[in-house]
């Protein structure tokens, strides 16, 4: 009974810091993040701002509908890489780093593309996206490879690219 009583207290306490949206143990969660960051941000003498998969940066573009993603991804003339996440998967925020470096490190060369799931439904079900973050590689509008799961490791992705795109 106690060992029940523990690893329910466990899974309460990860779900409710992981952004978790079911209703058991999300209510306060936003309350308890929101008193995280001020106390970091007291401790750090400095305001950090939260960072969104859903904002666009000047290295890669998001897309909130079918009519952007054919324009942007299935019309375009280099390759592309998109991301599709949302704004409360750990795992996404967890991929965002990396996929931002190697975003703006290779801008030159690929096109960088974020698709928020929770915006552009219809497309992440035309795609078959079951699990995020899912990173879909296209060329010449086709899908030609596909990556789900968190990517940390900036090297592996680069490689993988090259290695997709073959370069």
């Amino acid at each position: 009974m106690i060992k029940y009583m523990v690893y329910s207290f466990c899974i309460f306490t990860i779900l409710s810091f992981s952004g978790c949206k079911c209703p058991f143990c999300c209510q306060d969660s936003t309350k308890v993040k929101s008193q995280e960051q001020t106390k970091f941000s007291t401790t750090a003498s400095k305001t950090i701002e939260p960072t969104s998969a859903t904002k666009s940066t000047t290295t890669h573009l998001t897309i909130t509908s079918k009519e952007q993603f054919e324009k942007e991804v299935l019309q375009a003339s280099q390759p592309v890489i998109v991301d599709f996440s949302a704004d409360w998967c750990v795992s996404c925020k967890a991929s965002q780093p990396t996929f931002d470096a190697v975003a703006e490190q290779l801008s030159s060369t690929y096109k960088f593309v974020t698709v928020n799931v929770n915006q552009a439904e219809q497309v992440a079900q035309e795609l078959g996206i079951q699990g995020i973050p899912t990173f879909i590689f296209f060329k010449n509008g086709k899908e030609v490879n596909r990556i789900t799961g968190a990517i940390t490791k900036k090297e592996e992705f680069i490689s993988t690219i090259e290695t997709t795109f073959g370069k």
